[in-house]
């Protein structure tokens, strides 16, 4: 339903180390996925105020709260004020649940049959959305919500004995995008608010402490002179961490957990013309199984929103994962990681290319929703290219420390691109497998 939220396990860790109990009244600042006040209406009695200037989070918080205001459906969404126009502000509110959903679909015309059949069905997802309002609205309870800068709403603590919690904003560009496109196509109260960079963290750190307001602020950045007092690290390699004078010492890591099951690694030395190649799609556990037995034990780990095993005659030989891409103008699929077990006969490079076949890309594009036209890779190197990519990738864009790749799709099937592979390679002599031994990142 909300885009951004932070961890729901960060968010319990922040309430954790909190003393809620002290406070009568607890303000939340960028309320957003209401996470925290989810947390803390199974955790104290406290009396709990909402904040936030999205469309969505202020519906849903507006409505928690007892509130209401006009919303009207206009542009490309005139069509939902015909359904709604006149009924009651629950029912607008499913409606935003519904748009903000949709809205995915709004930005690529290869997309819109998936936009029409919203259209076609909102009725149905409209009921859906009203029964998911009614369960959500079950987990918590808001004594009141309000529309303003997050740095207004924080200071009005000043004086009344409440605290203040929350994350300040971290808007990524696709988010930016779907609230952009709900505030043109829907006319609602909405507010402005100063810019916000996380470069502000210190000075508004700083307001709230010269103001006397009790304070927990999270953030996925460190400040300069300020000592976190508790910190959290994700399974994306994503770290927050919780400032505050009121809080105990907590850090908390999130580890994946693996799923070990049986295979053998490919032997390059015996494959041939007629291999067989098999790309076999795993759920998380079972990569992250494999990452970890043959990647470099310092290696970050990054989930994928897909995972993909490559098979040659049965054996192991690599593995590759994709998640969507939406940032600015580029809207597609992404390597988000891949290796190789050998580096022998070129089998990152076969790897690579595997990455970029019609049939892979196709399932991991129907399975993100987006355009599965281009595939693209980022390598965090000092390198000025990478050799291995060579005939696979493009060199798109070169910037310190990072490498853009970019590739059309490869209109043949897994088999055709290993004998594509097999006929370039397989004449070199494979080296000693002691050499080959240590498998190589391809991403």
């Amino acid at each position: 339903m909300f885009f951004g939220c932070v961890p729901r396990e960060c968010a319990a860790q922040l309430v954790r180390v909190f003393p809620l109990q002290k406070y009568r009244d607890i303000r939340v600042i960028c309320s957003n996925g209401f996470l925290l006040e989810q947390a803390i209406s199974q955790t104290c009695d406290a009396r709990i105020i909402g904040n936030d200037v999205g469309l969505l989070s202020s519906a849903v918080g507006t409505l928690a709260a007892g509130g209401s205001f006009d919303i009207r459906f206009t542009g490309e969404l005139e069509f939902v004020e015909q359904k709604v126009g006149d009924a009651r502000f629950r029912r607008k509110v499913a409606a935003v649940v519904v748009v903000s959903n949709m809205t995915r679909f709004c930005r690529r015309d290869v997309l819109q049959s998936l936009r029409i059949h919203y259209m076609n069905v909102f009725d149905r997802f409209l009921d859906k959305a009203e029964a998911s309002l009614e369960r959500f609205f079950a987990t918590m309870r808001l004594s009141g919500f309000g529309i303003c800068d997050f740095r207004e709403h924080a200071l009005a603590a000043a004086g009344t004995g409440a605290a203040v919690i929350g994350f300040p904003p971290n808007r990524t560009g696709y988010i930016k995008f779907v609230q952009g496109f709900m505030d043109k196509n829907i006319d609602w109260p909405r507010v402005s608010c100063d810019p916000w960079n996380n470069r502000h963290l210190s000075e508004f750190i700083d307001s709230l402490r010269s103001a006397g307001v009790p304070y927990c602020i999270g953030a996925g950045t460190r400040i300069d002179g300020i000592e976190p007092v508790a910190s959290y690290s994700g399974i994306n390699c994503h770290q927050y961490y919780m400032y505050s004078e009121s809080c105990t010492s907590s850090l908390v890591r999130r580890s994946r957990r693996s799923r070990a099951f049986a295979y053998e690694p490919v032997v390059s030395s015996a494959l041939h013309a007629g291999t067989k190649v098999v790309l076999v799609q795993v759920a998380a556990g079972d990569m992250h199984y494999v990452k970890t037995r043959h990647c470099a034990h310092e290696t970050k780990h990054v989930d994928a929103r897909v995972n993909i095993l490559v098979f040659l005659d049965g054996r192991l030989a690599g593995a590759f994962g994709y998640r969507e891409k939406r940032r600015g103008n580029v809207h597609g699929v992404l390597v988000q990681f891949g290796f190789a077990l050998s580096t022998d006969r070129h089998l990152p490079r076969l790897v690579a290319a595997l990455s970029t076949c019609e049939s892979a890309v196709t399932y991991a594009a129907r399975s993100m929703c987006v355009v599965g036209g281009m595939v693209r890779m980022t390598v965090r190197t000092n390198k000025p290219c990478l050799m291995k990519y060579c005939g696979v990738f493009r060199l798109e864009q070169r910037s310190p420390g990072r490498l853009d790749y970019v590739s059309n799709v490869r209109r043949q099937s897994p088999q055709e691109i290993y004998r594509e592979w097999f006929g370039k390679f397989a004449s070199r002599h494979a080296r000693d497998p002691r050499e080959a031994s240590q498998p190589v990142a391809v991403a």
